[in-house]
């Protein structure tokens, strides 16, 4: 897999740079003293787990509440009701709870994004606070996992997971950089896991669930992860209706 084999000659040629960018928040140093052994030697691990990544318990909980969610009867109308249940679930089981509110603002946002995902992702990026690199980066980022989208969920998990390397160990990024895109990258990882790894028939990963968690992770990591379930049951509720 071409793109596998690119990723790989990319961490290769990262190591070296990352002892040179350790601060208090990220362990660089450790990341970059176990990256090898914990991300190219572990072929046929189907875990969705990168204990590197400093955001990685969001795509915990993301999995969590989805499993919650379709383990128990639901027969939403609405977007509404859907967000309804996320929210119950997320605030039964997040520690922090703040950013919800009782009403989805974001109903319509969510509805556009599943409509039009390739367009409103620049729209996304355009009007964050990224910065123009992790922008472009990003972007690519979401391109190139698409393409792969149908591969197996260890080549998938791999690729991610380097991507978060390079993003790690980026000394241009700015922490909201990594805090955003690390939040996002923990979500789709997991998130393909439940579908792919778990080989779970009632969810699959679509980049409109991926696109409407960077919506959300521009604000905090629950709302990440509330947008992305809700773009992506929503989704599934209007495929089988």
């Amino acid at each position: 897999m071409k793109l596998y084999s690119f990723y790989k000659w990319i961490i290769a040629s990262i190591l070296p740079f990352l002892f040179f960018s350790c601060n208090s928040d990220e362990s660089f140093e450790d990341y970059a003293s176990t990256i090898e052994e914990s991300v190219l030697s572990r072929p046929g691990m189907l875990l969705p787990s990168n204990i590197l990544n400093p955001y990685d318990s969001v795509g915990s909980l993301h999995n969590d509440i989805l499993e919650i969610y379709l383990s128990e009867y639901h027969n939403p109308a609405t977007i509404e009701d859907i967000d309804d249940e996320i929210q119950s679930l997320i605030r039964a089981n997040a520690i922090i709870t703040d950013s919800l509110s009782l009403i989805l603002p974001e109903a319509d946002t969510i509805i556009a994004i599943l409509d039009s995902p390739y367009v409103y992702l620049p729209d996304i990026m355009d009007s964050s606070d990224l910065t123009n690199n992790a922008k472009i980066q990003f972007t690519d980022f979401i391109d190139d996992l698409l393409l792969i989208s149908d591969e197996e969920y260890e080549d998938i998990y791999e690729f991610i997971v380097l991507y978060e390397a390079s993003v790690f160990s980026d000394v241009g990024y700015t922490h909201n950089d990594k805090r955003i895109i690390l939040t996002v990258t923990a979500i789709i990882r997991y998130s393909f896991y439940y579908g792919k790894g778990r080989k779970d028939k009632d969810w699959e990963t679509s980049v409109g669930n991926i696109v409407a968690g960077t919506k959300g992770a521009l604000e905090d990591s629950i709302s990440a992860i509330r947008m992305a379930l809700v773009a992506g049951l929503y989704g599934s509720l209007i495929i089988s209706s």
